[in-house]
Order: structure tokens, then C-alpha cells, then sequence
């Protein structure tokens, strides 16, 4: 039987992952998470296993492989139904509904995410709850339905800044600059892209690489809608 060390060297090159995925260093990312997936394998840590391979399939979405990343989800969510563990679930729910939404698998992504959602409710995992409604108000722009997408980022906004998290609060703004620029309150549209951008460029948390083009476009859409003095002033 092998001491701990690996145990825990598995944890840290976990935690590890998650830092670099907030930096975007997305191939260091991939790294360290398969070298805690084999020592998680090596030892059978099975939860070890899950959460590894939940970290691999946000990257694989970062990177815009989204077959990959539901393989990877589906894996982990296998693991963590098997273990009992509900907030790996979540998570692997999460990443599997994100997919689905940029697949274009809508009616799955509802069923995914509201799943997602119940399960964090239930937890009481704050977190876990604003992810699944920022995802949730993702769905519901890209179905057309903006006064749903706008109540699911309020209140995804809520919890965001209770807990501070302005990673998370970037997130749910270019939700909502998506649904202003759909309804075309441009004005409004340019100070949430403003917000946003301050934002992430204060925690050096850049967009994914999946997420950059469809930015980039609602950016030159409002730009062009206002002009670039009128838009940048916003």
C-alpha cells in the first residue's frame, strides 16, 4: 500500500490546475491534471479520479472541444454518481450542460443544468449555484428568451457578489451585455462589455480561447452601432 504522499500530491496538483485554468495557462492545466489522474488511478482514488477529470473537461471546453470535454464530464459524473458524491455530480453536470449548450443540444442542456441547479440548492453550494445560473441565462439568450436570461444573471449577480467573486460577476455581465445588445439597448450593452473587461483584467482571469470569437463579435456589433467615440466613452 503506498503512504499518503501521492494522495496528496494529487490534491495539490489539483488545486494547482485550478489556479492556472483562472490564469488561462489551459496546457499547463492539462499537465497537472493528468498527472493527478494517474496517481489517482495508481492508488484508487476514486473521487481523486472525478475531480481530475472534471478539471480536464473545462479545458477541454476552454479550448473549444466539446465532444471531448462531455466524454470527460460524462466519465466523472459515472465516478461521483457511483460514490454518492452530489457536489462532483454538480460539477460534471455543469461542464456537460455547458457543452450541450455550445453543441447546440439545447433541450439536454435544460435538463442538465436544472439538475446542476437542484443539487447546489440542495447543498447549499453558493458557488456551484451561480455557475448553473450563469449557464442557465447562457441558454436562455441563446434560445431567444431574454427576460429569462435576464432573471437568471440577476440573480446569479446576487450570490456572485456576496461571495465576492469577480471572476463570477464577469461571467453573468457578458450575459447580460449579450441579452442588451439582443434587445438593442446598446448603451447599456457597452457598459456591461466595460464592466466585464475591467474586470477580468483586475483578477487576470482572460476569456477562454471557445468564448473569445462570439465576444469579439458583440463588441464590434455595439461599436458599430455607437461609434467608436460614443463606445468608448461607455
Amino acid at each position: 500500500m503506498e503512504s499518503p504522499a501521492p494522495t496528496l500530491r494529487a490534491a495539490a496538483l489539483h488545486g494547482l490546475g485550478a489556479f492556472l485554468t483562472h490564469q488561462g495557462n489551459y496546457a499547463a492545466t492539462r499537465s497537472v491534471l493528468e498527472e493527478s489522474l494517474d496517481i489517482c488511478r495508481r492508488v484508487g482514488d476514486e473521487g481523486g479520479m472525478a475531480w481530475s477529470l472534471n478539471g480536464l473537461g473545462w479545458v477541454a471546453i476552454a479550448e473549444g472541444d466539446f465532444t471531448t470535454a462531455r466524454d470527460l464530464h460524462g466519465s466523472s459524473l459515472a465516478i461521483a454518481r457511483r460514490l454518492g458524491d452530489r457536489r462532483s455530480c454538480a460539477n460534471s453536470l455543469n461542464g456537460l450542460g455547458w457543452s450541450a449548450i455550445m453543441q447546440g443540444d439545447h433541450d439536454q442542456a435544460r435538463i442538465l443544468l436544472d439538475e446542476s441547479l437542484v443539487i447546489g440548492q440542495d447543498l447549499g453550494d453558493k458557488r456551484g449555484i451561480t455557475n448553473s445560473l450563469v449557464h442557465l441565462g447562457w441558454l436562455a439568450q441563446a434560445q431567444g428568451d431574454h427576460p429569462l436570461a435576464r432573471a437568471f444573471v440577476k440573480e446569479s449577480l446576487a450570490i456572485s457578489q456576496e461571495l465576492g467573486d469577480r471572476s463570477l460577476i464577469a461571467d453573468a455581465l457578458e450575459v447580460s451585455a449579450k441579452s442588451a445588445l439582443a434587445s438593442r439597448e446598446t448603451h447599456l450593452a457597452a457598459r456591461l462589455l466595460g464592466a466585464a473587461h475591467a474586470l477580468r483584467e483586475a483578477i487576470g482571469a482572460p476569456l477562454p480561447p471557445s468564448d473569445r470569437a462570439e465576444y469579439d463579435d458583440d463588441v464590434r456589433a455595439v461599436r458599430t452601432a455607437l461609434g467608436d467615440r460614443a463606445f468608448d466613452a461607455l
